[in-house]
């Protein structure tokens, strides 16, 4: 089975809109804070939306050409990761407003009483800091080693050798970059 890049950026969406629905019937307030493409997916489902900012194929079109943490030479050159900056400052700023701006259809007052993200997502640790409320962080791939399939941010070679062990080592790759980034 293949997936657009829309497509896959719509079941990340689906999750997140599924989980939604369940606490919407566990008689919780819902918004779905996402990009604007999907407002009428989320509004048609009876769950509040804010927009996010950023175009999830410009993002996405973004991560392709650079696969894995350190972007290309070419995106360096090109000024990529300065526009990538600017678009998340204003991710930043609307993972803000997700969390304490009005509803912007319905004017609505809205404060966040709980943020659940996911880990790629931008601000979510700052927004629940500042608002001193819990955070939970769901992710829709693994974070945990297995055979299966590569860790998502690696981009190995795996006609070298055996799949399963390169997949399994590719968690461990970013593991050490992880930890020797924060040194």
């Amino acid at each position: 089975m293949t997936f657009s890049k829309r497509n896959r950026s719509f079941i990340l969406i689906f999750f997140f809109f599924s989980l939604g629905q369940a606490l919407l019937a566990a008689g919780h307030r819902v918004r779905l804070a996402t990009h604007e493409t999907f407002r009428s997916f989320v509004r048609d489902n009876g769950l509040e939306f804010f927009p996010l900012a950023g175009d999830p194929a410009d993002l996405m079109s973004f991560m392709v050409k650079n696969a894995g943490i350190i972007p290309s030479m070419g995106s360096i050159l090109a000024g990529d990761v300065s526009k990538r900056l600017n678009i998340l400052a204003d991710i930043l700023e609307s993972t803000w407003l997700a969390c304490t701006a009005n509803d912007d259809e319905t004017l609505l007052p809205f404060t966040a009483e709980a943020i659940i993200a996911n880990p790629p997502s931008f601000g979510h640790i700052h927004c629940a800091e500042k608002l001193q409320i819990s955070l939970h962080i769901m992710f829709t791939m693994p974070w945990t080693p297995t055979t299966a399939f590569p860790h998502p941010l690696c981009n190995m070679d795996r006609s070298k050798g055996s799949i399963g062990k390169i997949n399994f080592y590719s968690y461990r790759i970013i593991d050490m970059l992880v930890s020797f980034r924060s040194q």
